[in-house]
Formats: structure tokens, C-alpha cells, sequence
């Protein structure tokens, strides 16, 4: 099955200057220098001692001044998971940033793959569908059969209803063995 084929859809209608952003669909997004300066400065008002150490419930008001909203027991998963210190009751900025900027870049993926999935659905009925998929291959002058577009709905259609909705679309892209 071609994912590869939304991907590469994907990439053309970015090189037309379509609305995907500016970085190649399933690239592994950077932080932005401003995202960068966030993080920084979140980290810093959180070590006012500079000692180069967070503790973890000041990492929990770091990460949610920075919009996100996890529960305790997800701070101290991440913590547990994402440290490289031998102990877990703070956290240094080498791993903050690393937390938080796969944090940030997960979100980013997310809008990514939303941006995309309204590309290829209609905006009628919010599914991707057969028609949807021959119009985009025609659009952008791709000879691709209707039985290879059919296979691709196929692929991702979980409910066997013939389109694909959102969250479908959303679990295809997500796949490992797609990246």
C-alpha cells in the first residue's frame, strides 16, 4: 500500500506553495529559536537559584506555563522515562529541553497531520474519499489508478464504509512502519 503516495501528495502540494507548512511532511520538525527562548526562560524563572536543576513540582508549573495541562502522575512518567539523572526528584535543562521540544514537536505533528487530512477530506463531509483522492491525483497530474487510490482508502479505512475518517486518518500517518 502507498502511504508513500499520500506522502509524496503531500510534498507536491507543499512545493505549490499549498497550506502545509513550510517543512517537508514527516521531516522531524526543529524548534523554532522563539520555542526555543520559551523554553529557556520557562526553565530559568523555575531555577531562580541558577543551580541548573528544576525539582519536579516546579517542573509541573513549568510545563503548564508553557500551555500544557498534565496530570502529576504524566510528569513524573515523563520524568521516570526521559531523565538521565540517576535520580528523579528534579530535572536538568539538557532533559527538559529534550522533553519538552519532543512535547512541542509531538503537537506539531499533530497540526501536520490535521493540515493534511483537510487537504485530501472534503469539507462537506469531513471523510476522505474515493472521489477526494482522484480529484488531488488529477489536480497535481499524478497517473495513479483508481484501483491504487481505492487500495489506499482501503488501507486506512478501519470501519469499511469506503472513506476515512479523521481519527483513521490520523492512526495511518502515526504508523512506525510508515515513518
Amino acid at each position: 500500500m502507498s502511504v508513500k503516495i499520500i506522502q509524496s501528495l503531500l510534498r507536491r502540494r507543499q512545493q505549490e506553495e499549498l497550506e502545509l507548512p513550510a517543512r517537508k511532511y514527516g521531516a522531524k520538525p526543529e524548534l523554532t529559536s522563539k520555542q526555543k527562548m520559551e523554553l529557556s526562560e520557562a526553565f530559568g524563572v523555575f531555577d531562580p537559584r541558577g543551580s541548573g536543576l528544576v525539582e519536579q513540582r516546579s517542573f509541573l508549573l513549568s510545563v503548564q506555563a508553557l500551555g500544557y495541562e498534565p496530570k502529576v502522575a504524566d510528569i513524573e512518567e515523563i520524568i521516570a522515562k526521559g531523565t538521565s539523572r540517576a535520580y528523579n526528584e528534579s530535572i536538568d535543562f539538557k532533559d527538559y529541553y529534550n522533553l519538552m521540544s519532543a512535547k512541542m514537536t509531538e503537537d506539531d505533528k499533530k497540526e501536520d497531520i490535521l493540515i493534511a487530512f483537510k487537504m485530501f477530506s472534503s469539507p462537506e463531509t469531513g471523510v476522505i474519499t474515493l472521489e477526494n483522492l482522484m480529484e488531488i491525483a488529477a489536480e497535481l497530474k499524478e497517473d495513479i489508478s483508481q484501483e491504487k487510490l481505492q487500495e489506499m482508502i482501503h488501507f486506512a479505512d478501519k470501519k469499511g464504509d469506503g472513506t476515512v475518517t479523521y481519527p483513521e486518518f490520523a492512526e495511518m500517518m502515526e504508523r512506525p512502519e510508515l515513518e
